[in-house]
């Protein structure tokens, strides 16, 4: 059934259209109701009884979680349709609510291998009496299908929630703020299920800065106990923040998001608007699975087509005037040679400190010793930034990161933060000026027995060098990937390890890297079939079947990539891609 409108009445009139989807549960077997929603012009598949499928190979089981829907599309007419799915979820027998903060839908084929189709999700579990029926918890995941004349096709639904083969799963999502009282685009990125990890305010309507809530990875809740929970708010950061010469700030305008993938490897989201008349930017987000620590990476691009002048223009912030959630006790900037400068951090009243130069190959800030406010209970997060990548022109000159301390004050509260900011003497932007940049935010644990997780080495290094600039330090150089390409063409290096295949092969060498580190094999002429191996050994981190990588459809080109997420080394490693039909060929 499919709704056209009555042109005397004005209602929706139901029309016959010959589609049928059928959906059961693959643990148990339980049937999923489905039916046709005339007011979301769509058929609405019910999950709300699937029984989960859990790992018996992990001591917590409850962590690495699937759930699996086959679903049955048939097309009984003479014409081709387009079948509109919502997948939904609003109650369950079993546990569910916190997990949805980290959820990734995916549509997956009959032996249960990833098919890169789109299935975008909108989410909520904020409960407020004024939302009324959008309470939460509530998820919904949406496609469409393009169906031949009598026709069928027969496909997975997968959800994935804390885990994805034994690693914290990556995802991104829109937040449907309308369960927590309001009505605006908000997203929310996630490692693991177990509360936000980095939230996006595009539009900045809300705390009138691009980047919101932030919280450190597997530490002690904000209830002071226990684990798998929400972690104490760190957040607070933007981009581009431009005060024109009265001193008012130019907001944001014609804000648009592209999903290009949403997780569980690896997410890839682009923010695009304009700031003011002349200045246009996107600002790309990314976050890869992985098991230490939130790796936010923002790839950045600012062009200027007609001159303006500024009183102030922040690059970028870590910490927000507008948002201010945590304090830090000392500030630090240094490089790839080590520490260069601290200093006791100076809160108050937006005053400006001196303005330097970030030097080097491998820049980074330090935000440390960050103090609870009053009553907070568990572990606190430190913040750090570290420059990738850094191309710029500013004034009409080459121009490197400045970095800067700046104090604020919101009520009673005193604090300051960092920002990125053009060199000392740039008042005007002029046209042909441009910023690119590779950003890698870093929200870290503050000491050791706050961490819980399972990396060895993170666990190494804070107890050797906890809340201080050294653990900053020991990203920004730890985290230099050395990329050597044997077969194909590196396209790049962050936030993932790129290589278009060649023949429908690639094969690299990679040293370095913290964490987990993502590798994607663009090019692919099928979404299945192929292979990775590591120093000549298969891969795998299987856990619930075909669950360790993550498959992407690229539209423009007609083409699929793979995403993998490998264990880091100080040596070189070698990284082979190839069909399955000749993953049996000699190393």
């Amino acid at each position: 059934v499919s709704l056209l409108i009555d042109p005397v009445t004005l209602r929706p009139k139901p029309v016959r259209t010959g589609l049928e989807v059928q959906a059961r549960s693959l643990e148990g077997g339980q049937n999923c109701p489905s039916r046709y929603n005339p007011g979301l012009a769509c058929y609405v598949v019910n999950l709300s009884n699937v029984r989960p499928i859990a790992s018996p190979r992990i001591q917590d089981k409850e962590r690495n979680v699937l759930e699996r829907v086959q679903v049955v599309v048939r097309n009984s007419s003479q014409e081709e349709q387009i079948a509109r799915l919502v997948f939904e979820k609003e109650k369950s027998r079993y546990k569910f609510g916190s997990w949805i903060t980290g959820i990734t839908m995916m549509v997956r084929d009959g032996e249960g291998q990833p098919l890169g189709l789109p299935l975008q999700m909108s989410k909520n579990w904020h409960r407020m009496a004024e939302a009324g029926v959008y309470q939460g918890p509530w998820f919904r995941g949406v496609t469409q299908l393009r169906m031949p004349p009598e026709s069928e096709v027969t496909f997975e639904v997968t959800t994935c929630y804390s885990h994805w083969g034994g690693l914290p799963a990556a995802s991104h999502a829109q937040l449907s703020l309308i369960g927590w009282g309001v009505n605006q685009l908000w997203d929310e990125s996630a490692l693991g299920s177990w509360g936000e990890s980095l939230c996006y305010d595009p539009d900045q309507a809300n705390a009138a800065c691009f980047l919101t809530d932030a919280r450190p990875l597997m530490v002690t809740p904000m209830n002071g106990r226990g684990k798998w929970s929400w972690t104490n708010n760190v957040g607070g950061g933007d981009f581009f923040r431009l005060f024109g010469r009265d001193g008012q700030r130019v907001t944001y305008s014609g804000m648009r998001a592209m999903r290009h993938r949403v997780g569980p490897c690896l997410t890839e989201v682009t923010y695009a608007g304009k700031v003011g008349e002349g200045v246009t930017h996107s600002i790309t987000t990314s976050l890869g699975r992985t098991d230490d620590v939130v790796r936010g990476i923002y790839r950045v691009r600012l062009d200027v087509t007609k001159a303006v002048e500024f009183s102030r223009f922040a690059l970028f912030q870590v910490g927000s005037e507008s948002y201010p959630v945590t304090r830090e006790k000392k500030f630090a900037w240094g490089n790839e040679k080590g520490l260069q400068k601290e200093w006791a951090a100076n809160w108050g009243q937006l005053v400006e400190g001196k303005a330097e130069p970030c030097v080097g190959q491998v820049p980074w800030l330090s935000m440390h010793e960050a103090v609870a406010d009053e009553g907070e209970k568990g572990a606190q997060g430190n913040r750090g930034l570290v420059i990738r990548d850094w191309k710029a022109r500013l004034g009409g000159k080459k121009a490197a990161p400045w970095v800067v301390e700046r104090g604020g004050k919101r009520g009673a509260k005193l604090f300051s933060f960092l920002e990125l900011v053009p060199p000392s003497g740039v008042t005007c932007l002029e046209p042909g000026d441009f910023v690119e940049a590779t950003l890698e935010l870093l929200i870290l644990p503050q000491f050791a027995k706050d961490y819980y997780g399972p990396n060895k080495d993170l666990k190494t290094a804070l107890e050797a060098s906890q809340n201080s600039w050294r653990m900053v330090a020991r990203e920004a150089k730890g985290g230099v990937r050395d990329v050597k390409v044997r077969k194909g063409e590196l396209r790049r290096v962050f936030p993932d390890v790129r290589v278009e295949v060649a023949e429908e092969e690639a094969f690299f060498e990679v040293r370095g890297g913290l964490g987990f580190i993502p590798v994607t094999f663009t090019g692919l002429s099928t979404p299945t079939g192929y292979g990775l191996r590591v120093n000549g050994k298969p891969f795998s981190q299987e856990m619930l079947g075909n669950d360790f990588w993550q498959t992407d459809y690229d539209v423009e080109r007609g083409t699929w990539s793979q995403t993998f997420n490998i264990p880091p080394s100080s040596r070189f490693q070698r990284i082979r891609f190839l069909p399955s039909s000749r993953s049996t060929l000699k190393k």
